[in-house]
């Protein structure tokens, strides 16, 4: 009953404030039951907002046995994946100071704790899963690259190798064509260099050291490339800045002699300080957009957003909103469109002032703010009121990009309830506006993202046919993201839309715009290594943050290409990660109790074969031919008489009967077809979708581990061990990328000896 309560109050209570009175009512009941329901009762206070609360109820644990430790820990691993930055920093704050003076046992565990809440061990667990099973199909890329002609196309095919490898460290097929990568210039060299964000994402060592030959060098002048590698490193750090990482980027920014610089830059500190909101940082990004340069600003009023994320602050917004309508430059103002909506991201009926003043605007990219701001601020809530109100204006405003993004929006406010976006957009996909048809496309990519909707797909198959090259580019997209991870079992549809994508890149008449779709699709439909989805909202169903972030920005892509790395924040990895008391991962098996192929990888793609070019056979004359038989007969004539004078007659020899040949077969080989297999060993960590958690068990040689929580709710789970015996510990495995100077140690020098002749 409590658990229904809770479900309800998630995803169907659209007032902020009766939604926190139902969540204070469920906390106290969790709290009174016997035993107490911590996993629950941490979720609702976390939708509460209530730090100290949460930092009381983790201290209490600590205290008490090594089983409650356990329950610690998987809470504190439920905590980074549902909370915002500022929240595990007060957290941890009030968490240390309760700490404080504690017996050893309780200071070791408080010592772990305070890890696991500042998300290093759940980014390295990642991170390592899917260097672990990374999957990625080079010869997609290769087919691609070999195919392409023009700038747009090199950009897309870097981008969707960054989306293909993104998490894996991977940057194997940048190495290999170092030369064709060398042909991105200008802001394609800048977007190039940040891809190496997305391919390293989460690979947090040293990450100076790798990004080293790309981050500015004191006192010369800054380049693209120097450029992207600030915007890099901000990708690698995304919602996960140290104070270090913060620091030196807030250097680089001061520091700064150009546009390009102050851009990535911009970009880079906004996306490390997400959602803290620093003050200080945010005075210093305010600095960059009252220089009223277009580059630097469109940068700085997006990173504000990022920075003051969900906050509701009155003061960025009233800065915000002043000078928007002071400035003259459209970048500008295109970039505090997307920094106003993120401010007000999750406030539901708070942000109705501002979206109202803000429709009333007769500025067209005001508006156009005020549906990013309905969609921000309601994203998940499925509030029939907002989806009235988009609704209105994809129909009805005079500007095409504000009523793109009213129907975009639609996407972002269904997402909990996805079977609902295909009969909400239908009749905007059939409508005459390619824009509003374009941004259909989009709202069911977001909304249904991998789910493998087949009534999504019904929608979008037909439109590949469209007549307007964006409106392709966009079914493209989303249809990448609907089908993520699926193969023909799950979809039948995977195989024929993969085998689409491939046909448009190829075809030299399809259009460049149409195109950069189609290869963006490719990197998405595989992105990670082939390991990840996009999933709107956590394994506990609060909404995640990074990925309605990193979907929203990735849609400003149609004004600005570089936004497109975006999308790297929106995966997910689809693991099953056991951990011991030790947060070592112990070498276990799960079974997925369902036939291996429904959740196998798609097969690889294999090389093209050469085509041999037959030779034309050469045009005889009648004449030629009638010769040519006079002579062939005439030379059989005399081979005839000259066998007759050589040969004697030889007796005829008794030919022995003809005895069957009977083969031998060999006794040990017997070959009998087995029985397809209705279930699937996997180790730790595994690869394991959402569709197949509901059949996953620990197989019976694990027996001595009990999980803290279900393990068909995935992600990171603690194990309590009923055994004293040793356990085997799987082995990290060593990260790609450049190597430097002095990481791997010498051999020591021989012991003296002597030496004889």
């Amino acid at each position: 009953m409590l658990g229904y309560g809770m479900r309800v109050a998630m995803a169907l209570v659209q007032q902020r404030q009766f939604r926190t009175d139902v969540f204070s009512k469920l906390v106290s009941l969790y709290v009174n039951i016997q035993p107490p329901d911590y996993i629950n009762m941490v979720q609702c206070l976390i939708f509460m907002e209530r730090p100290t609360e949460v930092a009381e109820v983790l201290a209490r644990l600590l205290e008490k046995s090594d089983e409650q430790r356990l329950m610690a820990y998987q809470l504190a691993f439920d905590l980074y994946e549902n909370g915002t930055q500022q929240f595990l920093h007060t957290v941890r704050a009030a968490l240390r100071e309760k700490t404080t003076g504690a017996v050893s046992a309780a200071k070791e565990a408080g010592d772990k704790l305070d890890t696991i809440l500042s998300g290093q061990l759940a980014i390295q667990l990642h991170l390592q899963f899917l260097i672990r099973n990374n999957k990625a199909d080079l010869m997609i890329l290769k087919q691609v690259k070999d195919v392409i002609r023009n700038s747009v196309s090199h950009n897309a095919t870097i981008i969707a190798n960054a989306f293909m490898h993104c998490g894996t460290t991977s940057d194997t097929f940048l190495r290999d064509n170092l030369e064709w990568l060398g042909r991105a210039t200008n802001w394609a060299k800048f977007s190039a260099t940040a891809s190496l964000g997305v391919i390293h994402h989460g690979h947090e060592k040293d990450p100076l050291k790798l990004m080293s030959t790309y981050l500015p060098k004191d006192g010369t002048p800054g380049t693209y490339a120097e450029g992207g590698g600030l915007y890099a490193l901000g990708l690698i750090h995304a919602n996960h800045g140290s104070q270090s990482i913060i620091e030196y980027l807030q250097e680089q920014l001061t520091a700064a002699n150009n546009d390009i610089l102050k851009h990535g830059g911009c970009l880079g500190l906004g996306l490390a300080a997400m959602s803290t909101g620093r003050d200080d940082i945010y005075e210093a990004l305010k600095g960059m957009l009252f220089q009223d340069d277009a580059i630097t600003g469109e940068a700085a009023a997006v990173a504000m957003g990022l920075v003051m994320l969900g906050s509701a602050n009155k003061k960025a917004i009233d800065d915000m909103v002043l000078y928007a309508h002071e400035t003259q430059h459209e970048k500008i103002l295109r970039g505090l469109a997307v920094g106003l909506a993120l401010v007000m991201f999750g406030r539901l009926e708070e942000a109705d002032t501002l979206i109202l003043q803000l429709s009333d605007d007769k500025d067209p990219i005001m508006r156009r703010c005020a549906m990013y701001t309905i969609a921000m601020a309601y994203c998940g809530s499925g509030n029939n009121e907002a989806i009235r109100r988009l609704l209105h204006v994809a129909v009805s405003d005079t500007d095409n990009d504000v009523r793109r993004s009213a129907v975009i929006g639609i996407g972002f406010l269904l997402f909990r309830h996805p079977e609902q976006c295909p009969s909400a957009v239908d009749l905007l996909a059939e409508s005459y506006n390619p824009h509003v048809r374009y941004g259909a496309a989009l709202a069911l990519g977001i909304a249904c993202a991998g789910t493998g909707s087949r009534e999504a797909i019904a929608i979008l198959e037909p439109m590949l046919n469209d007549t307007v090259n964006y409106v392709r580019q966009g079914v493209y997209i989303a249809s990448a993201m609907i089908l993520m991870q699926h193969n023909e079992e799950t979809a039948p549809k995977s195989k024929e839309f993969r085998e689409k994508y491939k046909k448009a890149i190829e075809d030299k008449h399809e259009d460049v715009m149409a195109k950069y779709g189609a290869i963006l699709a490719l990197g998405i439909i595989d992105a990670g290594g082939r390991n990840v989805t996009i999933s709107a909202q956590t394994r506990t169903g609060h909404t995640s943050l990074p990925t309605v972030v990193g979907l929203f920005v990735f849609t400003q892509f149609w004004y600005w290409f570089p936004f497109a790395h975006f999308l790297s924040m929106a995966f997910t990895p689809t693991c099953l990660i056991a951990l011991n008391k030790d947060l070592k991962m112990p070498k276990i098996n799960f079974k997925s109790n369902a036939e291996p192929k429904k959740f196998a990888y798609p097969p690889p793609v294999e090389e093209k074969q050469s085509k041999t070019v037959e030779k034309v056979q050469t045009a005889v004359l009648s004449i030629t031919a009638k010769q040519r038989r006079k002579d062939e007969l005439k030379k059989m004539k005399e081979e005839k008489s000259e066998d007759k004078m050589e040969v004697e007659e030889a007796a005829p020899e008794a030919v022995a009967p003809a005895v069957p040949v009977v083969e031998k077969m060999d006794e040990d080989v017997v070959k009998v077809e087995e029985p397809p297999k209705d279930y699937e060993i996997l180790v730790n960590p595994a690869r394991v979708m959402n569709a197949q958690l509901r059949v996953m068990t620990l197989t019976d040689d694990s027996s001595r581990y009990r999980p803290l929580k279900p393990i068909t709710t995935g992600g990171i789970i603690m194990l309590a061990d009923s055994s004293s015996e040793a356990e085997t510990i799987v082995e990290n495995l060593a990260a790609s990328g450049p190597k430097y100077e002095g990481e791997e140690v010498e051999p020591s020098p021989p012991e003296p000896f002597e030496y004889d002749e």
